[in-house]
């Protein structure tokens, strides 16, 4: 944020959210904001920082712990007959 030069305010409105939802972000955007952010401040430096993570946990075949909690979660044993 502070590499865009605008304000919570401005990039605030031009997500569409308010100014404390942004004072958040601080602390990690919402997957579901990244592109609105990145079009809010005229920058992909975010998404390639995301996409490099990603890619660098497969390469390493590092798991995230929320990943593996959700593929532990998405398991559905047969039913007996």
């Amino acid at each position: 944020m502070a590499l865009s030069g605008f304000t919570y305010h401005e990039i605030a409105s031009r997500c569409g959210v308010t100014k404390q939802a942004v004072s958040k972000w601080k602390h990690g955007i919402p997957g579901d904001r990244v592109t609105a952010f990145c079009n809010a401040t005229g920058t992909t430096l975010l998404r390639d920082f995301l996409s490099r993570e990603r890619a660098m946990r497969e390469i390493q075949h590092r798991e995230r712990e929320c990943d593996r909690i959700a593929h532990i979660a998405s398991y559905t044993p047969g039913r007996a007959a």
